[in-house]
């Protein structure tokens, strides 16, 4: 296995960015997305790998890179899901600045060297814009040119107004501040399997000082597998797919904790209707047995955590508008 020369120079300082890597029977994947890394333009920086007791070649790829490369640091656990592994990896994690990577996709060469370009010193986390491909090679990316700055409630606006820019809870396409993580001693709840990502990103953002800045530049390349957990739980039912429930209540409870904005109270009230009407669906495309029950009992909690049947019917009549509106644009 052969490696860039500049790969073998680390610096012995602590290095502005590490990439955290929470790796998990990927071994199809993992040396692409790890070339993807050595290759980047932006050279001060540490991985962190993580394997999770992944049961393929992955460790043996994974120790393989690591001894072959100072800047990237291996380390291995017993299974216990990507949320553990990603807080062993802030554990050991030595730079300024966090970044995430999952193990089956890449990052464009220049994608480090542009969020730390944009990261200036009142600057609490960077965020940037993300390509998705099918595993056909079919891609998507995000349209037009900007650069903008953003106070705490517009940056947990962000995450759930997917119309504008996308879904953007993803933890891959940001830079944090090792600081605020350390001060803040925030961490991944290892209860949730699904939706823990943007529970962080909420966690991170009622923490930081200083203001976000969003980028119009592609900093990550997402490729939606088929065996991933969200392509099987597509196809098979997980019972873990109530995290996103739970995880979106805690999220809403934050916000209100922290005397959020009504519009910033109302975007996470809205979260948890949207996430009933996933799981709702999800039930019903597996095949699960219990699927009428549990989404009786599910939309009950729905109406009561967002806040009564007056606003459920109001977001509902509100969903309604915005489809049939998105329909007629379309047909001009």
């Amino acid at each position: 296995m052969s490696f860039p020369p500049f790969v073998r120079t680390f610096a012995s300082n602590m290095p502005i960015i590490s990439v955290i890597i929470p790796v998990y029977n990927a071994e199809k994947h993992i040396t692409k997305c790890l070339d993807s890394i050595l290759l980047q333009d932006f050279t001060d920086y540490e991985v962190v790998l993580v394997d999770d007791g992944s049961t393929d070649g992955s460790r043996a790829l994974c120790e393989s890179y690591a001894e072959s490369c100072d800047r990237i640091v291996f380390l291995h656990k017993e299974n216990g899901g990507v949320s553990s592994a990603r807080n062993m990896g802030l554990e050991h994690a030595r730079g300024e600045w966090l970044g995430f990577v999952d193990a089956d996709d890449t990052l464009p060469q220049n994608a480090l060297s542009t969020l730390k370009k944009i990261a200036d010193d009142n600057i609490s986390l960077a965020i940037g814009t993300y390509i998705v491909a099918n595993e056909s090679g079919n891609e998507k990316r995000e349209e037009g040119d900007f650069l903008i700055q953003l106070n705490k409630a517009e940056s947990v606006n962000l995450l759930f107004q997917t119309k504008r820019y996308g879904y953007q809870g993803y933890l891959w396409n940001k830079l944090f501040r090792a600081e605020t993580v350390r001060e803040a001693r925030l961490r991944f709840n290892e209860n949730f399997r699904f939706n823990e990502d943007r529970l962080f990103c909420v966690q991170y953002i009622c923490a930081m000082k200083g203001l976000a800045v969003f980028t119009s530049v592609p900093v990550y390349h997402y490729t939606k597998h088929s065996e991933s957990a969200m392509g099987r739980a597509r196809r098979i039912f997980d019972k873990h797919i109530f995290d996103d429930y739970e995880s979106s209540l805690l999220i809403l409870k934050m916000i209100k904790q922290h005397h959020f904005p009504r519009k910033t109270v109302n975007l996470a009230r809205d979260r948890i209707i949207d996430s009933y009407d996933l799981i709702r669906h999800n039930m019903r495309a597996t095949g699960y047995k219990a699927a009428v029950e549990e989404t009786a009992k599910l939309k009950q909690r729905a109406i009561h955590d967002a806040g009564g049947m007056a606003y459920f019917i109001g977001n509902r009549i509100r969903r309604f508008l915005l489809q049939q509106t998105s329909h007629l644009h379309k047909r001009r």
